[in-house]
């Protein structure tokens, strides 16, 4: 074998080695442990995926993740279950999913009414409803 073809398969041996270490380690990271779902749903809601500009009607234990866009049409009421949150979607209203993660719950209401029940508040998180006039956070129960 050429020492040509033996560095460029050397090389490649590496790189898919180094790829491979990469992948395992981002398949090993831990999910987060709060997990946010869509409970008592009524009416119409429909919802955007991250990264999607597509719509569709959301199903019920729908799990929410950082980037997904939640809608109340008119008429329609929506729950979204954090932890030990409640996040009530009033009709008309328009969430965006800003982050969310182990410590950290924010959103912004681009339009309508949301109602916010924290029951209780681990030491490390803290939630956050942003508006177009001012960012409301809750750091305790």
């Amino acid at each position: 074998m050429s020492k040509v073809r033996q560095h460029w398969r050397n090389g490649m041996i590496g790189l898919f080695g180094a790829l491979a270490l990469l992948v395992s380690g981002i398949a090993a990271a831990d999910p987060p442990s709060r997990v946010a779902r869509l409970t008592q749903m009524s009416g119409t809601i429909t919802f955007s995926p991250a990264g999607e500009d597509d719509w569709a009607v959301a199903q019920p234990n729908r799990p929410v993740i950082t980037g997904d866009r939640l809608w109340s049409d008119t008429g329609s009421h929506a729950e979204l279950e954090v932890g030990t949150a409640e996040v009530r979607l009033g009709s008309e209203t328009s969430v965006d999913v800003l982050n969310f993660d182990d410590h950290v719950m924010q959103l912004q209401l681009a339009q309508g009414t949301v109602n916010l029940r924290v029951s209780k508040v681990f030491e490390d998180q803290s939630y956050e409803i942003a508006t177009p006039n001012l960012a409301f956070s809750v750091r305790a129960a």
